[in-house]
């Protein structure tokens, strides 16, 4: 069941991993597969999140629904495991932060004065920029 913790990706259900989780009480855990090439957002909200790097080996556009970190939107971060649910960790003007994720075909994940912004090479996978 996602959340529950594991040794192995073996001790998850069909279409979890087991995954670390930064910062959690217990790590890791099982985290739901997704697909990185058609998906930012999970159904729970979560961000879509690379394999982790040393992990085991598994297709590089598997990714997890990574169950947040706790650097909060719009402190500064240094990877995509560090932002809460539902954020993610871009670098603009050589700053690296984390924003809300959105999907740039609807932008419903961004709030009042934000704009659903594309993320490259990333289909509709965006991130929420503060409207200038």
């Amino acid at each position: 069941m996602t959340g529950e913790m594991c040794v192995d990706s073996a001790d998850c259900e069909l279409g979890l991993s087991c995954v670390e989780h930064q910062g959690a009480e217990i790590s890791p855990v099982c985290m739901a597969d997704c697909d990185r090439t058609m998906v930012r957002l999970c159904p729970g909200g979560e961000v879509c999140t690379p394999p982790l790097a040393g992990g085991p080996a598994r297709d590089p556009n598997l990714g997890f629904c990574y169950l947040g970190g706790s650097t909060a939107v719009g402190d500064p971060c240094e990877g995509p495991l560090q932002c809460v649910r539902g954020a993610i960790c871009v670098e603009l003007s050589g700053d690296q932060a984390c924003y809300r994720a959105c999907d740039t075909e609807d932008g419903s994940s961004c709030e009042a004065g934000e704009t659903c912004t594309m993320l490259m090479e990333m289909g509709t996978n965006g991130f929420c920029l503060p409207t200038p």
